[in-house]
């Protein structure tokens, strides 16, 4: 091999670490605002069936408190997936230039791991509002559906509430 057939290599080398790079930090971005769009709505849904399935905290005045509570929510999800995806981004030196990094296995490893802390945030944020917003504990609902807590029965049992 000649020395600018090695040189070439080298080049097309660092420039497909740097390709691989950029597409997996896109994809974190791409993750993040997905997930500030869709938890977004997901979490205002979540609140609102809660409390109108319970009928606890569904009179006129607190769908008044919702009204202007909920999409001031909505600004917190585009700040907790921005950081989520600059804390999942911290895995992509470490797929590329770690020692680790030379397995393609280890690679997806840290790719999964890179998408897991990206959407981490944003659902926990979702288990939060559902939790405090939208199960009102001790608070007397009329609808007979639910129990004093006011966790509605179709909430999975194997998620905090």
């Amino acid at each position: 091999m000649t020395r600018s057939a090695r040189t070439s290599f080298r080049i097309s080398r660092t420039r497909l670490g740097a390709a691989t790079q950029a597409l997996g930090c896109g994809m974190v971005v791409v993750i993040a605002l997905v997930w500030a769009v869709g938890g977004a709505w997901v979490d205002n849904y979540l609140v609102a069936q809660a409390r109108a399935y319970c009928d606890a905290g569904w009179e006129p005045p607190h769908q008044l408190e919702l009204m202007f509570l909920l999409p001031a929510r909505m600004l917190h999800f585009p700040v907790v997936a921005l950081v989520s995806a600059i804390a999942s981004l911290l895995f992509n030196p470490l797929a590329l230039w770690s020692p680790l990094g030379r397995w393609k296995v280890t690679r997806a490893i840290f790719s999964v791991l890179a998408i897991a802390v990206a959407l981490a945030g944003p659902f926990l944020l979702v288990l939060h509002d559902f939790e405090t917003l939208g199960t009102l504990d001790g608070y007397p609902g009329d609808s007979g559906l639910c129990p004093p807590d006011n966790i509605p029965p179709w909430w999975p049992s194997w998620l905090p509430a």
